[in-house]
């Protein structure tokens, strides 16, 4: 076991795979290394989504961003050089999709249509390596990661996809880049990051964050799991872009098919999805009595505890949920109306016996002879659609 009381050199504390506690809590760690804030980091990423969906389209915006800098579905970037693999791109292809995304023109991003397969054997990871080492970009996308590994008619071995996997992500953290791959989901998916990606029994164990583009009724929703960033979920929509512009009545429109567009964040998306996921709580608290832990909540909705207490704070925020920390755990019930939860004489007013007018108490009357709050509204209006919960 190592020494404690000796001094340890840089390149030792570099180094360093054993800790002591003292050691672990004294330790000086670097920050997570953005490159997207709260949604690209230092690591590899992978991002799959069904074929045609629109992958490479949002791979090319990340890396046109970061080449340029300012900032990506309201998100800060870190700008810097991008190495771009579009290994299922013809120049012609690619020189479109760069019009149409319109990096600027001084942007250091160097693209590359034609690499040797990523193995030793072949070289490419090597030359990978070494290519990374000379320019030192910010980001590397792979597009895409079949592609990349040639594959043959009978496709690739899994340990051997999975050993180039590792050395990817093994790659991306020795070197400070971030490294997107992107890859495909298999047709039976249940809209999983994880789970949907092809064979994502072996990639997932290996990968820091992943990716998934699914189709939606607004557009799509990217949904993003990892080890570096937080767990979340972005509602986008596709702008498209159409073959050619022509003049009509004095204004110039598009028309002909559609050549390609840019992703952008869909409001209408994200309020649809926070109304949703604030129903599901109100049903489940309503459910269990009115009243449960965050972790109860999590595990009866699916969900992670952080994912139910960032919905659970909005509704706080808003008057429609109390929380109580009891014992280290946070506590969430259905807020009531005003008028009962007051604080008379030292007692809730929610804990007073409910008044009784005529010899009929005041809460069992039905809601169109007694007053009621917007949350009790809102709470009948929930119970009154589809057994109570928005699907």
């Amino acid at each position: 076991m190592a020494d404690e009381t000796k001094p340890r050199t840089r390149r030792e504390r570099k180094t360093q795979t054993e800790w002591s506690v003292k050691e672990l809590l004294d330790a000086k760690v670097r920050p997570v290394n953005e490159v997207v804030e709260g949604l690209l980091a230092v690591g590899l990423t992978m991002l799959a989504g069904r074929p045609k969906i629109g992958k490479s389209w949002l791979a090319l915006q990340i890396a046109c961003a970061v080449g340029t800098g300012g900032r990506v579905f309201d998100r800060q970037v870190s700008k810097g050089k991008v190495l771009y693999l579009a290994l299922e791109d013809s120049p012609r292809r690619l020189k479109l999709r760069a019009q149409i995304v319109r990096p600027r023109r001084d942007a250091p991003i160097r693209f590359i249509t034609e690499w040797p397969a990523l193995n030793w054997e072949a070289g490419g990871l090597g030359q990978l390596f070494e290519r990374i080492k000379v320019v030192k970009p910010k980001l590397v996308v792979i597009d895409t990661l079949a592609s990349a590994l040639q594959r043959g008619p009978a496709g690739a071995k899994a340990a051997e996809g999975l050993e180039v996997i590792v050395e990817l992500r093994k790659m991306a953290h020795d070197c400070g880049c971030a490294v997107v791959a992107v890859d495909h989901h298999r047709k039976d998916g249940d809209q999983d990051a994880i789970n949907d990606i092809l064979g994502a029994t072996s990639k997932s164990a290996a990968i820091d964050t992943a990716w998934g583009l699914f189709r939606a009724g607004y557009g799509a929703k990217l949904s993003v799991r990892g080890r570096d960033v937080q767990d979340l979920e972005i509602r986008l929509r596709f702008d498209e872009v159409r073959g050619r512009a022509v003049k009509k009545k004095g204004m110039v429109v598009s028309e002909g098919p559609v050549v390609g567009g840019l992703w952008v964040v869909s409001e209408d998306g994200n309020k649809l999805a926070a109304a949703r996921a604030e129903a599901e709580i109100l049903d489940a608290l309503l459910e269990m009595g009115g009243r449960a832990t965050s972790g109860v909540l999590a595990e009866k909705l699916g969900k992670s505890r952080q994912a139910v207490e960032k919905v659970a704070w909005r509704m706080e925020c808003e008057n429609r949920l109390w929380r109580r920390p009891v014992a280290g755990q946070n506590w969430y019930e259905v807020r009531k109306p005003e008028k009962e939860a007051a604080q008379v004489g030292g007692v809730r007013g929610a804990d007073k016996p409910v008044a009784q007018v005529g010899g009929v108490r005041e809460a069992d009357k039905p809601a169109a002879q007694r007053g009621i709050s917007d949350v009790e509204k809102a709470v009948q209006l929930l119970l009154s659609q589809k057994g109570g919960l928005l699907r």
